[in-house]
């Protein structure tokens, strides 16, 4: 199964999923990522704006309602049950959404001001692709803002959950899921070099964040139990895996039994030159 076929599936079974395990951890200074992804859109906001792999339109709701309130917003991802949660959800607005696919974007050169991805461009494959057409469909001038995952963050909760899910991989005798997206999107030298070369041939801003919960232990497993490593198990090994991990989290559990989890992420900003 492709990368994208494999999206297409999961993001059917759980529409939303990454606004409903994201949307409530917070920085220290009580941000967001969405809130993150979106902040260079407070020093001049943008007339039109793309949400590229919008999923369920949650990152184009807080836009509309906080940043940019009479910006053109357009949104497009390749999932149409997303897009069909998308539409529910901005179904009172101006909001235009789109199927297609980040390497082939169905819109004309200089269409937009600024372009924001969510926790998606490091899935993409054929990524130069990918880079191209962000830079086509941006203005001179725009600004593309993205945040992918971040470096490894000292996270009890996360450590546990890794060797829980190789132990289960171990039992099954199932291999270690590959990555998706490329490489060099999870790494700072990686990115630079995308960007670095042709067409953009622009500088790469970087910020490194931490978004915390403090939550009952059954809202931690729900959050793994939406990654892909973990969506990828058959039905019945990821109820043994929520089952393990469920108990190995119940000695972080504090007095009013909730747990501590942290999540590092990324934000990287790059302008278009003109």
């Amino acid at each position: 199964m492709s990368t994208e076929d494999f999206l297409r599936d999961f993001h059917r079974k759980y529409p939303g999923c990454t606004s409903v395990v994201l949307a409530t951890g917070r920085t220290e200074e009580g941000e967001t990522s969405y809130d993150i992804v979106a902040s260079p859109l407070k020093a001049h906001t943008p007339t039109s704006i793309l949400d590229l792999a919008c999923g369920d339109g949650y990152l184009l709701e807080q836009v509309r309602a906080t940043y940019a309130p009479t910006a053109t917003l357009t949104g497009v991802d390749l999932s149409p049950d997303e897009l069909s949660a998308a539409a529910h959800r901005l179904a009172n607005t101006e909001v235009s959404l789109h199927e297609g696919r980040a390497q082939r974007l169905p819109f004309a050169d200089a269409t937009f001001d600024a372009v924001l991805c969510h926790l998606a461009f490091m899935l993409m494959d054929r990524i130069e692709e990918v880079v191209a057409e962000i830079h086509r469909v941006l203005r001179p001038g725009g600004v593309f803002s993205a945040v992918v995952m971040g470096p490894p963050h000292d996270d009890p909760a996360t450590a546990i959950f890794r060797t829980v899910f190789e132990e289960i991989l171990h039992e099954e005798g199932i291999a270690k899921p590959t990555p998706l997206g490329d490489a060099r999107t999870r790494e700072t030298d990686g990115l630079r070099g995308l960007f670095a070369s042709k067409p953009f041939q622009a500088p790469v801003e970087f910020r490194d964040f931490v978004v915390r919960w403090r939550v009952p232990a059954p809202a931690v497993v729900e959050y793994f139990e939406l990654t892909y490593g973990v969506g990828r198990l058959p039905t019945e090994t990821r109820a043994r895996f929520a089952t393990r991990y469920l108990e190995r989290l119940r000695p972080l559990e504090d007095q009013e039994h909730l747990v501590l989890h942290a999540q590092s992420l990324r934000h990287l900003m790059v302008r278009k030159p003109g």
